[in-house]
């Protein structure tokens, strides 16, 4: 497995052994090899999620987790049965609505796109959802602490546009703290969605999990007014590692994901 992280590590490492040595025999070439070092360990870390796969893709560079295989863009799950393969592709969801704070006919509406969207699938998909509740006492505090900055600059506010943009903030924060105060809990919350298909040849079972993912895309983000993204490199292999062992605290899973 090529990593972004390995590669930066890499490229530290020889930048600061260059460096020292150009300090050590006054090289001009070693100085001039420790800031290309420096460049390359910028660029990975800051877009190797960009051109790692197009690497290990162009190097035919796979990893091997048992009886499963990250494809060479590192967008995909492989699995070969002997007499074909299955392609497994993970798009995560993000939702931009909740059910919370909204009348009778609104949920109704949510949930009755939520079972369109269901029912437009024209193959087996698997939905999984990660929730982490947020520490309230922590939360709480953040809260009056933005409403208290809000009404001291409201006291010194003398545009009205303003003031009315102001107090509608603080309604805002006010029915948030009603809400919590009422026993409603701030949920952290991860889903996704996931689609195989199946091909004797892996380019074949590639191109059928990718048209599939494709489909399931642009059901979910036209019925359920939401953001889909196709996972790659760690975060797939995140998203795949979720299945079997979650993150034990919501701080775990913050480090990981947020």
């Amino acid at each position: 497995m090529i990593e972004n992280r390995f590669i930066t590590l890499a490229c530290l490492f020889g930048a600061t052994a260059s460096f020292i040595m150009s300090l050590l025999f006054g090289s001009p070439l070693m100085a001039a090899i420790s800031a290309l070092m420096f460049a390359i360990t910028f660029m990975v870390w800051k877009y190797g999620y960009l051109f790692i796969p197009v690497l290990t893709r162009a190097a035919n560079v796979v990893e091997v987790r048992g009886n499963y295989i990250i494809n060479q863009g590192r967008d995909a799950i492989l699995k070969s049965t002997g007499v074909g393969w299955y392609c497994t592709k993970v798009l995560e969801i993000i939702f931009f609505e909740s059910a919370e704070g909204k009348s009778k006919e609104e949920k109704k509406l949510l949930f009755e796109m939520f079972e369109k969207a269901i029912a437009s699938f024209k193959y087996p998909v698997k939905l999984s959802i990660l929730i982490a509740p947020q520490d309230i006492s922590e939360y709480v505090d953040t809260i009056k602490t933005k409403r208290s900055e809000l009404e001291a600059k409201l006291g010194h506010c003398v545009d009205e546009a303003e003031q009315r943009n102001i107090e509608r903030r603080i309604a805002t924060l006010n029915n948030l703290l009603d809400r919590i105060i009422s026993g409603e809990k701030p949920m952290d919350v991860l889903a996704y969605v996931a689609t195989t298909a199946f091909g004797t040849t892996r380019e074949e079972a590639e191109i059928m999990a990718k048209r599939q993912a494709k489909e399931v895309s642009t059901i979910i983000a036209s019925t359920l007014n939401a953001e889909v993204r196709e996972l790659k490199d760690l975060d797939l292999i995140k998203a795949f590692e979720f299945e079997y062992f979650v993150p034990e605290t919501r701080e775990a899973l913050v480090d990981e994901v947020f």
